[in-house]
């Protein structure tokens, strides 16, 4: 549901299947964000150069959210599980952890209950993403500080942008 969703708004995208015999196969997805509002046209714009850590075990909601993180200025690393995100909060400074709540190793939550349990990383904002419903969302993170929670089928990406304007 999410892909037709992101396909029904932002127009035409590309699903492109190759096989090779005993390798296995590759889906490639190419969601078309050149189509879509920039906050740039509305003159607006997240802070320059913001150093993002974003953590989504899907590759395809990652590649999304980097590239209209990275048309909006801001320098994205990415990581697939909660583990990874948080080591990588260890070794390198960032402005800002974009996070998906359901993946493997460590779930978002747990990260960001880790992370805010860490004196030199618990004043970093967190922005949770999710495919599941807003209402579930909010009882897994209801005592467990975040900055928002976003639902990835109700994603806006102008609102997004804003909102990490004003968290920044």
């Amino acid at each position: 549901p999410f892909l037709v969703d992101v396909f029904e708004k932002f127009g035409n995208g590309q699903i492109r299947i190759e096989t090779e015999k005993g390798k296995g196969t590759e889906v490639f997805i190419e969601i078309p964000t050149d189509n879509t509002v920039s906050v740039k046209n509305k003159q607006e714009k997240i802070a320059s150069k913001a150093r993002v850590l974003l953590s989504d075990d899907s590759k395809t909601t990652a590649i999304f959210f980097a590239k209209i993180l990275k048309k909006n200025g801001c320098d994205v690393t990415t990581c697939s599980n909660g583990k990874e995100a948080f080591e990588e909060l260890k070794r390198n400074s960032y402005d800002l952890l974009v996070t998906d709540i359901e993946k493997p190793v460590m779930n978002g939550a747990e990260l960001v209950l880790k992370m805010k349990g860490t004196k030199s990383l618990k004043e970093i904002p967190v922005i949770v993403i999710s495919m599941l419903s807003e209402k579930r969302a909010k009882q897994l993170f209801k005592n467990i500080p975040v900055n928002a929670i976003i639902t990835k089928t109700d994603f806006d990406e102008c609102k997004f942008a804003e909102l990490i304007n004003n968290i920044l």
